[in-house]
């Protein structure tokens, strides 16, 4: 067992479940100044004070004419958002202003803590330089950006992931314990309140934590962790009872992303493939978004032959939403899936940090790789209409 590596005690022997990387000092101030980069153009687009978007002026004419407690009611205009999501913009409103930057000083501050939690999980999951390209895939890419200029709930849906999805990997380096759980057990249930697609985050993590129990021989932990899955679901039934059922019945937005839907055609079972690539497009911001999948092809085998606890989350979150895609409980696509991000990013650089250790020829195919992927959303950064 090196040093480093993330284990959970069984009486006092270790078992291995992750072996986290560990890069010079030197390579964290970079990648933290990729995130700070990614971080001014935010703050930047939030400063132009653009025009108010339609969906954004409807939300917030909801947020702006309804109490505190009748934000807990289905909204008008085909507008939805999480509870928690529409307090924090009233809060905004209230302790910021009532003009554009107090709109959207929420979203903003969403998407700046969001650059700083993508560089502290893509450094678990990649050691050297392809961390950095995962890092500057994710701060260049225009579709943080522009969210960070509206009111919408998609960067907070973002940063809700990140932050689960760090937790995961806190508690797999300290060892899972009753407080570690009780702390996890608690954020969790908060964040379905602030974000929908929460829960899809919750399920990787939870299934990592129940491994992570299991293995470690202690049936009372097992236990608890499979309470805590009951309260994290319990958490968002009560959401979806609230707001989110009202929605299901709405012609719009059902039509709206009916095309977003993962289907499987029979006689064209190729189709998947460019299904699944096209999030590489849009949220991920690639023109060579082929390249990128590939990438993230590899990333994936990568991950699932892997013992560590975070990259497990993120392939088990990453199935329970093509699951809810396919059920047609969830669209696969566009806006909707910003939050699977660190997903997707995050397995891609897995994938180049596994041909750049492969050997010299290995390493120069991810170089090139590297190069051509990145420099589209690298030389386009901060150019958000």
């Amino acid at each position: 067992m090196k040093a480093g590596d993330d284990t959970q005690r069984r009486g006092g022997e270790p078992v291995e479940l992750a072996q986290t990387p560990t890069d010079p000092w030197w390579r964290d101030l970079v990648g933290l100044l990729i995130a700070l980069g990614g971080a001014a153009w935010c703050v930047q687009a939030y400063l132009q004070e653009h025009s108010l978007f339609i969906d954004e002026a409807r939300l917030l004419e909801n947020v702006l004419s309804r109490s505190w407690g009748e934000l807990t009611q289905p909204l008008t205009q085909e507008q939805a958002a999480p509870v928690g999501v529409l307090y924090l913009l009233k809060l905004s409103i209230v302790w910021v202003g009532d003009d554009k930057l107090g709109f959207r000083a929420v979203p903003m501050a969403a998407a700046v803590a969001s650059m700083f939690l993508f560089w502290l999980l893509i450094r678990q999951l990649v050691r050297g330089w392809p961390a950095w390209f995962g890092m500057a895939v994710f701060a260049t890419g225009t579709w943080t950006t522009y969210y960070a200029q509206q009111a919408k709930q998609y960067t907070v849906e973002l940063a809700v992931a990140l932050l689960l999805f760090w937790l995961l990997s806190w508690v797999a380096r300290r060892g899972l314990c009753v407080w570690r759980l009780a702390v996890f057990a608690a954020v969790g249930a908060l964040a379905t309140s602030f974000s929908v697609t929460a829960v899809m985050v919750l399920a990787g993590c939870g299934v990592v934590l129940l491994v992570l129990a299991i293995r470690g021989r202690r049936p009372a932990m097992v236990a608890a962790v499979l309470g805590v899955g009951v309260l994290w679901v319990g958490s968002f039934l009560l959401q979806y009872a609230l707001v989110l059922s009202e929605y299901r019945g709405s012609e719009y937005l059902v039509d709206y992303w009916k095309p977003f839907y993962i289907r499987v055609i029979p006689r064209l079972p190729h189709r998947i493939f460019g299904q699944l690539s096209g999030v590489f497009i849009r949220p991920v911001d690639l023109q060579l978004h082929q390249l990128g999948f590939a990438l993230w092809v590899i990333g994936l085998c990568v991950a699932v032959r892997s013992k560590r606890a975070l990259p497990w989350a993120m392939v088990v979150a990453w199935g329970t939403l093509v699951l809810l895609s396919y059920l047609e409980h969830y669209p696969y696509g566009d806006r909707q899936v910003m939050f699977a991000l660190p997903m997707l990013i995050g397995l891609m650089a897995m994938g180049l940090g596994w041909l750049n250790e492969s050997g010299r020829p290995g390493h120069m195919i991810a170089v090139g790789l590297a190069v051509a992927v990145a420099a589209s959303p690298v030389l386009t950064a901060g150019n958000v209409e």
